[in-house]
């Protein structure tokens, strides 16, 4: 059956509208699933994780002895005979004439390789066997998929010693061990950078300090920048950072807050990525002059004269809001985007775009301080999003504040409120983010909600 998507003239069937094809999230395997990030944005004040205390949860102090009866002994069933692997449960095979797990067998791989030549590793975690272990992964697939084999990395998280490179000629590797560096104070990490020329990579792993620039930084070769709860970088003199040309800027877990003009600034020929981390306070946020990625992130604009992102190059957007912002939310020049949950909502205007401006924004929120906040300029695709404005998609009208927990703080999680008047209109595709802001599961086979949030 056709779906219809949404122009900026009307509507077109499926398959005869624009679908970007050099779409970097989608890669054939699950990398925009379920984030693995710790990082919760709650807060101006920098990121925080669930308990960002590092305290006990509410059990930590263990069952109480006085209600909780004491095991002496355990029961376990004896391993069912057999003389082959077939009469066996599935993720059991014939060892000894019993049915038991890889790991039993004298050589587990040897047995897996036998048994179940797509999966020929027996993984000592899971005692299931697997296409890959994670001592079988390495270079630019180094993360393993037990279900497809070796993939590469698309997150931070799934290289917990280093970062991933997320951009560039060793895209979906990890960064080498060697070229972290822990940093506690504002010197250390301007010595850093400073230090750095177009070949190097680093990771800075910042502690949860706040870093206070008087200058503009420059980000040269391929810089990561991890933040944790209470990171928060602020100040600067015309930029807060400057992404040159040729080189990679990574930012993740941070809070980037408070300064006169620019915050991230990229060049022409740089690229830019963005996850987990807060931007607030600055008059251009987000200067994006370079191709620029933002994942599960918040954006707010000072005052009426500010452009919460601006994007002159390649823009792709997921699980992202944007705004309060008194002046534009998102501002596109001839460019191509991809933007897929996310909310824009509570902004002078929403989208304003160049006459070329070409690619598809889909699953999201776009509701605006007054309505009728999406440039009739737009003639990107639009699919299954609520709107405020007429043949854009499903008219909600203009934003209302009932409908989320917080917009003033760009929290834009739906309240009962919001989820009746924006509906479950979202229709997950292939290349979509498996989860929402939080983490928490997107449906996949049946409809969703728009925007940074699954209720």
């Amino acid at each position: 059956m056709f779906r219809l998507r949404w122009t900026a003239t009307g509507c077109c069937l499926l398959s005869a509208c624009f679908t970007p094809e050099d779409d970097p999230v989608d890669t054939g395997t699950d990398v925009t699933g379920t984030s693995t990030a710790s990082t919760t944005l709650t807060s101006t004040d920098g990121p925080t994780s669930p308990d960002s205390s590092g305290g006990p949860g509410p059990d930590a102090t263990g069952p109480d002895p006085d209600t909780t009866a004491s095991t002496t002994e355990t029961d376990t069933e004896p391993p069912v005979a057999c003389t082959d692997s077939a009469e066996c449960e599935p993720g059991l095979y014939c060892i000894d004439e019993a049915c038991r797990p890889c790991t039993d067998a004298a050589d587990g791989d040897a047995l897996c390789a036998a048994e179940v030549p797509s999966a020929p590793f027996c993984d000592p975690d899971t005692m299931q066997c697997a296409a890959c272990t994670a001592a079988t992964c390495s270079g630019v697939m180094p993360v393993c998929d037990g279900a497809v084999g070796c993939v590469a990395c698309t997150e931070h998280a799934q290289c917990p010693d280093s970062a991933c490179h997320l951009m560039g000629p060793d895209r979906g590797a990890c960064f080498d061990v060697a070229d972290v560096v822990e940093i506690s104070d504002l010197q250390e990490l301007e010595n850093g950078l400073a230090q750095m020329g177009s070949g190097d990579q680093r990771v800075f792993r910042l502690s949860a300090e706040t870093y206070t620039f008087s200058g503009t930084p420059s980000a040269n070769g391929e810089v990561a920048l991890l933040g944790q709860p209470g990171t928060v970088l602020t100040g600067g003199a015309t930029n807060l950072m400057t992404v040159s040309a040729g080189a990679y800027l990574y930012v993740a877990g941070l809070a980037i807050s408070d300064g006169p003009f620019r915050g991230l600034n990229c060049t022409t020929g740089a690229g830019l990525w963005i996850d987990d981390t807060i931007l607030s306070g600055y008059i251009f946020p987000v200067m994006a002059s370079c191709e620029t990625h933002l994942r599960r992130s918040r954006v707010s604009g000072l005052n009426v004269d500010s452009t919460a992102v601006t994007a002159t190059a390649a823009l792709f957007l997921e699980n992202t809001a944007i705004g309060p912002c008194p002046g534009t939310g998102l501002d596109l020049g001839d460019v191509p985007v991809d933007l897929r949950y996310v909310t824009i909502a509570d902004n002078g205007q929403s989208i304003a775009c160049a006459a070329g401006t070409s690619g598809e924004v889909r699953n999201s929120i776009i509701v605006g301080a007054a309505g009728d906040s999406i440039d009739p300029a737009c003639f990107l695709t639009f699919v299954d999003n609520a709107v405020d404005s007429l043949g854009f998609g499903n008219q909600v009208g203009a934003h209302d504040s009932a409908w989320f927990v917080d917009s003033a703080a760009s929290d834009f999680h739906l309240t009962p409120a919001g989820e009746d008047a924006i509906g479950a209109i979202a229709d997950w595709d292939r290349g979509d983010p498996l989860a929402d802001i939080d983490g928490e599961p997107r449906p996949v086979d049946a409809p969703g909600f728009p925007g940074v949030d699954e209720p």
